[in-house]
């Protein structure tokens, strides 16, 4: 069976790819022990039993897994720089939490049980790009992948050796889909230090006390901040939109010069 990562490597490289976009990453809990760190760490997923951190490659979109909905409710969001993608151990060109929990639809059962043709594992060659690469050869620029636009026309290898997956991503009619259809996925086996890589942080006003420490112990570049408010029963939704929104501003003046 080829995998998509097999496919890759065969194709025509272009002078330059697309620039490399910040990770995103959301935890859920443990911020002060995040902050006694400096560092993220993994933790142990059931659906690729082992331990890992999931990052949004260039997309502040995030939705809590189904199931996870009522532990979260002050989420802290992590922006870091691309320098962080030296850390990715694997790349898949959809969100899989997505797929576990049913929401795309008629594709969903292809993409939960077809995990291993669609993973891109950078340990296999770590000097390769793949999030760019990713990037190039489904949506060609990075403001396409942005909007969730695919490219006019698809390189007939990467095609015809994935047609559900195309016909997936270019699916408009996923009743209750949202911009995990189009968001590269990035696990790492990896503890991330923040010290290296953060370069913006969203958190909630009640956390003022932790992000002063992490401030200090960032110094002398510590990441820019974005507080928000904490209303007592504030629909977590509600949050997580405010936090998507000023994340994504700040990428697109930042690395997609989108004003």
């Amino acid at each position: 069976m080829c995998n998509l990562q097999d496919i890759l490597l065969q194709l025509q490289r272009p002078k330059t790819f697309p620039a490399a976009l910040p990770l995103i990453h959301v935890s859920k809990l443990g911020f002060k022990q995040i902050v006694s760190d400096l560092s993220l760490s993994p933790n142990y997923c059931d659906t690729f039993q082992q331990h890992l951190l999931y990052f949004s490659y260039g997309s502040a979109f995030y939705e809590p897994r189904e199931q996870k909905k009522e532990l979260i409710k002050l989420p802290i969001c992590f922006l870091f720089n691309p320098k962080a993608l030296s850390k990715i151990n694997y790349y898949y060109p959809y969100d899989t939490g997505a797929a576990e929990d049913d929401k795309y639809g008629r594709h969903s059962e292809h993409l939960r049980h077809n995990l291993d043709k669609y993973r891109v594992d950078s340990d296999r060659n770590e000097k390769i790009e793949y999030s760019r690469q990713l990037v190039y050869h489904i949506y060609e620029t990075n403001n396409n992948y942005r909007i969730g636009e695919i490219r006019d026309r698809i390189e007939d290898l990467l095609y015809t050796s994935f047609p559900e997956l195309f016909e997936f991503l270019k699916d408009r009619t996923i009743e209750g889909c949202d911009q995990r259809q189009h968001t590269i996925e990035c696990q790492s086996k990896q503890t991330i230090n923040l010290k290296d890589y953060l370069e913006w942080i969203a958190f909630p006003d009640r956390y003022d006390d932790l992000f002063s420490q992490l401030f200090n112990k960032m110094q002398p570049s510590p990441p820019i901040r974005y507080r928000y408010e904490y209303i007592a029963n504030r629909p977590i939704s509600q949050i997580i939109g405010e936090i998507q929104v000023t994340a994504q501003k700040y990428i697109n003046s930042r690395y997609l010069e989108i004003n």
